[in-house]
């Protein structure tokens, strides 16, 4: 074995260097504690990003949720001489069907925390809200009121929105430390 400090040829068995006298069990016990040290910080930084991977995005499932819900709540209510009629989107066609599937794939993307699907799914979300109030627009207010069905897929896009904005921003800003 040659010795680390002045690299001198010695024998295996030596303690020391006969050269400049460099006690080797030191150094055995030296680099024996820098490997150790070395897999203490790499169990802790497997460790830390095992709890980074499991982050979810809140907002975005309760968005989802919201939106959801939407289409089942009523929707609108119509009044006409003295009668009063409210409708889900269930009871007008497939539309919930769109909803549905819209809020789950916005809920399972805010669980995987996959914060670019999430706004993309918020944006969709807020184009199938405005086609849904595009029916609105034709009849007078005083006739139709909107109900808590339309109010939830409201909150519910940009709700969804709003979480992947800020997902994106957070895991920038985690990125810079």
């Amino acid at each position: 074995m040659f010795c680390p400090k002045c690299g001198a040829q010695n024998e295996e068995t030596d303690k020391f260097c006969r050269s400049c006298g460099y006690r080797y069990e030191e150094s055995v016990d030296n680099e024996q504690s820098d490997i150790s040290k070395f897999a203490d910080h790499s169990a802790q930084k497997t460790e830390n990003e095992k709890t980074q991977g499991k982050s979810v995005n809140i907002v975005g499932i309760c968005s989802s949720v919201a939106y959801a819900l939407g289409s089942f709540l009523p929707f609108a209510s119509a009044s006409a001489f003295g009668f009063t009629k409210s409708v889900s989107m269930m009871d007008q066609g497939s539309d919930w069907i769109f909803v549905v599937l819209i809020a789950v794939i916005g809920l399972g993307l805010s669980w995987l925390n996959k914060n670019i699907g999430v706004l993309i799914t918020g944006v969709l979300a807020a184009g199938l809200a405005y086609i849904e109030a595009g029916g609105f627009t034709s009849v007078s207010s005083a006739v139709v009121s909107k109900g808590i069905g339309f109010y939830l897929l409201i909150i519910g896009a940009v709700g969804l929105i709003i979480a992947g904005i800020f997902g994106i921003s957070r895991k920038q800003m985690q990125k810079k430390k």
